[in-house]
Protein backbone atom coordinates (compact mmCIF):
# COMPACT_ATOMS: atom_id res chain seq x y z
CA UNK A 1 0.00 0.00 0.00
CA UNK A 2 0.91 3.46 -0.84
CA UNK A 3 0.21 6.65 1.57
CA UNK A 4 -2.95 7.62 1.71
CA UNK A 5 -3.69 10.39 -1.57
CA UNK A 6 -7.15 12.15 -0.93
CA UNK A 7 -8.34 10.40 2.00
CA UNK A 8 -7.88 7.20 -0.04
CA UNK A 9 -5.12 4.23 0.26
CA UNK A 10 -3.65 3.18 -3.17
CA UNK A 11 -2.29 -0.28 -3.63
CA UNK A 12 -0.61 0.81 -7.06
CA UNK A 13 0.03 -3.27 -8.52
CA UNK A 14 -3.82 -4.07 -7.65
CA UNK A 15 -4.85 -0.83 -9.40
CA UNK A 16 -2.80 -1.09 -12.23
CA UNK A 17 -4.32 -5.09 -12.48
CA UNK A 18 -7.62 -3.56 -12.80
CA UNK A 19 -6.78 -0.41 -15.17
CA UNK A 20 -4.94 -2.14 -17.99
CA UNK A 21 -3.95 0.79 -19.77
CA UNK A 22 -7.55 1.93 -20.74
CA UNK A 23 -9.05 5.64 -19.20
CA UNK A 24 -12.72 6.97 -19.40
CA UNK A 25 -11.24 10.53 -19.07
CA UNK A 26 -14.30 11.92 -17.01
CA UNK A 27 -17.07 12.00 -14.65
CA UNK A 28 -19.32 11.92 -17.38
CA UNK A 29 -17.54 9.60 -19.63
CA UNK A 30 -17.60 7.02 -16.49
CA UNK A 31 -21.72 7.51 -16.77
CA UNK A 32 -21.58 6.70 -20.09
CA UNK A 33 -19.32 3.28 -19.36
CA UNK A 34 -21.89 2.56 -16.64
CA UNK A 35 -25.20 2.54 -18.95
CA UNK A 36 -22.84 0.61 -21.23
CA UNK A 37 -22.44 -1.62 -18.35
CA UNK A 38 -25.65 -2.52 -17.24
CA UNK A 39 -26.66 -2.84 -20.70
CA UNK A 40 -24.12 -5.88 -22.05
CA UNK A 41 -23.97 -7.34 -18.52
CA UNK A 42 -27.08 -6.42 -16.15
CA UNK A 43 -26.15 -8.81 -13.15
CA UNK A 44 -23.08 -7.72 -12.62
CA UNK A 45 -21.72 -5.17 -15.12
CA UNK A 46 -22.09 -1.94 -13.05
CA UNK A 47 -20.00 -3.82 -10.10
CA UNK A 48 -17.53 -4.13 -12.36
CA UNK A 49 -16.99 -0.77 -13.33
CA UNK A 50 -17.06 0.07 -9.40
CA UNK A 51 -13.92 -2.13 -9.22
CA UNK A 52 -12.08 -0.06 -11.70
CA UNK A 53 -13.55 3.17 -10.68
CA UNK A 54 -10.26 4.43 -9.05
CA UNK A 55 -8.24 4.10 -12.51
CA UNK A 56 -10.32 7.35 -13.47
CA UNK A 57 -9.39 9.26 -10.48
CA UNK A 58 -6.35 8.19 -8.96
CA UNK A 59 -4.16 7.92 -12.03
CA UNK A 60 -3.26 4.77 -11.56
CA UNK A 61 -2.81 2.81 -15.62
CA UNK A 62 -0.29 0.21 -16.29
CA UNK A 63 1.58 1.82 -19.38
CA UNK A 64 2.97 -1.58 -20.38
CA UNK A 65 -0.21 -3.86 -20.45
CA UNK A 66 -0.10 -6.40 -23.08
CA UNK A 67 -3.39 -5.28 -25.27
CA UNK A 68 -3.14 -7.47 -28.27
CA UNK A 69 -2.74 -8.41 -31.03
CA UNK A 70 -4.54 -11.78 -29.78
CA UNK A 71 -3.91 -13.93 -33.15
CA UNK A 72 -0.82 -15.85 -31.22
CA UNK A 73 -0.70 -19.60 -30.96
CA UNK A 74 0.43 -21.30 -28.05
CA UNK A 75 1.96 -24.39 -27.42
CA UNK A 76 -0.84 -26.04 -25.87
CA UNK A 77 -4.30 -25.53 -27.19
CA UNK A 78 -7.01 -23.44 -25.68
CA UNK A 79 -10.19 -24.55 -24.03
CA UNK A 80 -12.97 -21.65 -23.46
CA UNK A 81 -15.96 -22.74 -21.72
CA UNK A 82 -19.29 -21.01 -21.78
CA UNK A 83 -22.40 -21.61 -19.90
CA UNK A 84 -25.21 -20.56 -21.69
CA UNK A 85 -27.29 -18.91 -18.42
CA UNK A 86 -24.29 -17.46 -16.80
CA UNK A 87 -25.16 -13.89 -14.98
CA UNK A 88 -22.07 -13.02 -14.73
CA UNK A 89 -19.95 -13.87 -18.21
CA UNK A 90 -22.31 -13.50 -21.23
CA UNK A 91 -22.58 -16.52 -23.07
CA UNK A 92 -23.11 -14.46 -26.14
CA UNK A 93 -18.91 -13.04 -25.38
CA UNK A 94 -17.69 -17.18 -25.76
CA UNK A 95 -17.16 -17.32 -29.54
CA UNK A 96 -15.55 -13.59 -29.94
CA UNK A 97 -13.26 -15.23 -26.76
CA UNK A 98 -11.93 -18.47 -28.62
CA UNK A 99 -11.61 -16.27 -31.59
CA UNK A 100 -8.69 -14.85 -30.40
CA UNK A 101 -6.80 -17.29 -29.92
CA UNK A 102 -5.79 -19.55 -33.26
CA UNK A 103 -6.01 -23.02 -31.50
CA UNK A 104 -8.99 -22.74 -28.85
CA UNK A 105 -11.50 -24.75 -28.96
CA UNK A 106 -14.89 -23.56 -27.35
CA UNK A 107 -17.32 -26.20 -25.12
CA UNK A 108 -20.73 -25.00 -24.43
CA UNK A 109 -22.40 -25.90 -20.64
CA UNK A 110 -25.79 -26.05 -21.26
CA UNK A 111 -27.03 -24.31 -18.03
CA UNK A 112 -27.24 -21.76 -15.84
CA UNK A 113 -24.64 -20.71 -13.24
CA UNK A 114 -20.95 -18.54 -13.30
CA UNK A 115 -18.94 -21.78 -12.44
CA UNK A 116 -18.87 -24.77 -13.97
CA UNK A 117 -17.02 -27.40 -11.77
CA UNK A 118 -19.01 -29.58 -10.13
CA UNK A 119 -22.22 -28.71 -11.95
CA UNK A 120 -21.45 -31.20 -15.08
CA UNK A 121 -20.00 -34.66 -15.03
CA UNK A 122 -19.32 -34.13 -18.93
CA UNK A 123 -17.40 -30.37 -18.48
CA UNK A 124 -15.86 -31.83 -15.31
CA UNK A 125 -14.47 -34.67 -17.84
CA UNK A 126 -13.45 -32.68 -20.21
CA UNK A 127 -11.57 -30.61 -17.97
CA UNK A 128 -9.94 -33.40 -16.36
CA UNK A 129 -9.11 -34.56 -19.94
CA UNK A 130 -8.07 -30.78 -20.77
CA UNK A 131 -5.34 -30.41 -17.57
CA UNK A 132 -3.98 -33.86 -17.50
CA UNK A 133 -3.08 -34.54 -21.62
CA UNK A 134 -3.39 -31.17 -22.63
CA UNK A 135 -5.87 -32.32 -25.06
CA UNK A 136 -8.57 -29.95 -25.96
CA UNK A 137 -11.87 -30.80 -26.65
CA UNK A 138 -13.68 -30.99 -30.53
CA UNK A 139 -14.35 -27.34 -30.64
CA UNK A 140 -18.56 -27.16 -30.33
CA UNK A 141 -18.34 -29.47 -27.54
CA UNK A 142 -21.74 -29.50 -25.71
CA UNK A 143 -22.79 -30.52 -22.12
CA UNK A 144 -25.28 -30.43 -20.01
CA UNK A 145 -25.49 -29.96 -16.42
CA UNK A 146 -26.25 -32.45 -13.86
CA UNK A 147 -28.97 -30.67 -12.41
CA UNK A 148 -31.27 -27.41 -12.65
CA UNK A 149 -31.33 -24.75 -10.58
CA UNK A 150 -33.82 -25.74 -7.66
CA UNK A 151 -34.04 -29.41 -8.22
CA UNK A 152 -34.06 -31.26 -5.37
CA UNK A 153 -30.96 -32.31 -3.65
CA UNK A 154 -30.02 -36.01 -4.33
CA UNK A 155 -30.38 -38.34 -1.75
CA UNK A 156 -26.44 -38.06 -1.10
CA UNK A 157 -26.88 -34.68 -0.24
CA UNK A 158 -29.93 -35.04 1.92
CA UNK A 159 -27.87 -37.65 4.23
CA UNK A 160 -25.64 -35.09 4.34
CA UNK A 161 -27.63 -31.90 5.44
CA UNK A 162 -29.34 -34.26 7.91
CA UNK A 163 -25.93 -35.00 9.42
CA UNK A 164 -25.13 -31.17 9.58
CA UNK A 165 -22.39 -32.04 6.60
CA UNK A 166 -23.76 -30.15 3.65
Amino acid sequence: MEPARGGVRVDRHRAAAVCRGSAVGSAAGLSAVRRCGRQSAPHFGRMRLWVGQPCEFLGVRDHDAFLGPWKLSTKTPVMVIGTRYDPATPYEATRPYADLFCNASMVTVEGYGHTVLGRSTCADNLITTYLTTLTSPADGSTCTQDRKPFDPAPASAKLLQGLGLY
